[in-house]
């Protein structure tokens, strides 16, 4: 991964892996998703904000916790299986585990 001030590498390996694992995560929670317009934001503003950080340091959680077990660079296909699933997860909560939560322990419901 790069990090701050470091040059973009277009066909660096691991972005490729990470891109590929958000996309499968988010697609798959999306079609998991069984209630039509449950993306949907209702509420007042201070609880969809709420809902916003919530979602959000949940998403910090999921991507910083699992990275804290990541394997070694030098463990070439478990870091890139490992980088996979870590950003499958992060997407699948994205986009089916944060609505399912709202709707179901919102206000409301």
């Amino acid at each position: 991964m790069n990090g701050p001030g470091e040059a973009i590498h277009p066909l660096a390996l691991l972005d490729a892996v990470t891109t590929s694992g958000l996309f499968f995560g988010f697609a798959a929670g999306a079609a998991a998703d069984r209630q039509p317009g449950s993306m949907c934001a209702t509420g007042k503003g201070s609880v969809r904000l709420f809902r916003y950080a919530f979602g959000i340091a949940v998403a910090g959680a999921i991507w910083y916790g699992l990275g804290l077990f990541a394997p070694p660079q030098d463990a070439v296909p478990a870091a890139y299986l490992f980088q996979y699933l870590r950003a499958a997860v992060a997407g699948a909560w994205v986009s089916f585990g944060a609505p399912a939560f709202f709707a179901r322990y919102g206000p409301g419901a």
